[in-house]
């Protein structure tokens, strides 16, 4: 979900499939109406095909085996040490720095790893231990829920992840909450309560 007043609030939910093999599916829910498209000047671009009162948009995200879906996920090491020694290795060469890259690297893994509450643990750990990495002790999500935060950047306002204080479980960041992870059957299925 989007935070600042420029933004334009949404809920977004994906469903992709354990191992990558099949086509996923994204569903974007506008929760103040969709955003009107804007040029690079941020001038309202005045094309009655790009305006759409929807609210609700449907995007279909391509197979990937080599994303970090579950399968992958649950064969990574819980150990911090173990993991970030993989974290690292996975990362050497890339990215502007190897940091950046570590802490990209982590991203496409926070929200999967959910469902695996010790590797969730695990990362917030490793990426504790990356250069340039703070750790801020009273950080809140977009939805507010507080917890413990994991600071890096170089800007003013800094990206944060937001950890439960006592588990680890990954909530989101300062502009983003992740509110469920589940599975289910198919996509577009909905999470039973």
């Amino acid at each position: 979900m989007a935070g600042s007043e420029t933004d334009y609030p949404f809920r977004r939910t994906d469903w992709i499939s354990a191992d990558g093999s099949r086509n996923g599916l994204a569903r974007t829910t506008w929760l103040e109406g969709q955003p009107l498209p804007r040029d690079m000047n941020g001038e309202v671009i005045d094309d009655p095909l790009a305006r759409s009162t929807d609210d609700v948009e449907y995007m279909t995200l391509g197979a990937d085996r080599d994303h970090g879906y579950y399968d992958e996920l649950r064969s990574l090491p819980t150990d911090p040490d173990k993991l970030y020694e993989k974290v690292w290795a996975e990362t050497r060469g890339q990215g502007p720095t190897h940091e950046e890259a570590a802490m990209e690297y982590i991203t496409t893994m926070l929200r999967g790893a959910q469902l695996l509450p010790e590797l969730n643990g695990a990362l917030f750990r490793v990426a504790a231990k990356i250069s340039g990495v703070r750790v801020v002790e009273k950080a809140e999500d977009a939805v507010g829920r507080q917890g413990v935060g994991l600071a890096f950047g170089e800007a003013d306002h800094p990206d944060v992840w937001v950890f439960d204080k006592d588990t680890f479980k990954y909530l989101g960041t300062d502009d983003e909450a992740l509110l469920e992870v589940g599975v289910v059957d198919k996509k577009g299925q909905e999470l039973k309560d």
